[in-house]
């Protein structure tokens, strides 16, 4: 069925998008999602507000989240998200503990689609950023056997760099600059399987 919401909606329990169902909250500044139980989405979630997440947060393959355009839209990651299905913000993305791709991140054409990493990034799909930067700070981890794609730039302040799944291969498209640590692990000649590339 179809949910449409149009001011501040809270998840303190265990909630379940179906594959079937649309979630929409609708256009506003000050319209905001915030899950604090467990949450997984299956089928489309349209959020035009600010979504924030602070516990346990899935989006499964068959699903669909989308921030859409507005100044204030955003996605803010404070605990545990996981994406296996196609995840768009056309807004600022900040991650401050636990996030991991195994499908697809863009952001759309929005005006500050930037994505700050403060927590550790597990990239095993493929992030996009048509017209922002990905920024990773202090203490943070950038690991994974994905593409981080960006028009912008990629800059790992202070964090670091490891590519693959013990080991693997991360690639990278786009322009990148490291300021804190490069952790390739070394194990034989074949890259991707014996040694990080």
């Amino acid at each position: 069925g179809a949910f449409t919401n149009s001011g501040v909606f809270n998840n303190n329990n265990q909630m379940t998008n179906a594959a079937s169902g649309t979630m929409v909250s609708a256009v506003g500044n000050a319209d905001n999602f915030i899950n604090a139980g467990i949450f997984t989405n299956s089928g489309l979630l349209d959020n035009d507000g600010i979504f924030t997440n602070n516990n346990q947060m899935t989006n499964t393959v068959n699903g669909s989240i989308l921030a859409a355009i507005g100044n204030s839209d955003k996605f803010v990651n404070n605990s545990s998200f996981t994406n296996h299905g196609v995840f768009t913000n056309e807004g600022i993305t900040t991650n401050s503990t636990t996030f991991i791709n195994e499908g697809i991140v863009s952001t759309g054409n929005g005006l500050a689609d930037d994505f700050f990493n403060n927590g550790n990034l597990e990239n095993n799909g493929t992030l996009t950023w048509i017209t922002g930067d990905f920024f990773t700070g202090i203490n943070s981890t950038l690991s994974g056997d994905g593409l981080i794609n960006t028009a912008g730039k990629i800059l790992v302040a202070n964090g670091s760099v490891g590519p693959g799944s013990s080991p693997g291969a991360l690639t990278i498209a786009g322009n990148l600059t490291i300021a804190g640590s490069l952790d390739i692990e070394l194990g034989g000649f074949t890259p991707g399987t014996q040694h990080d590339q």
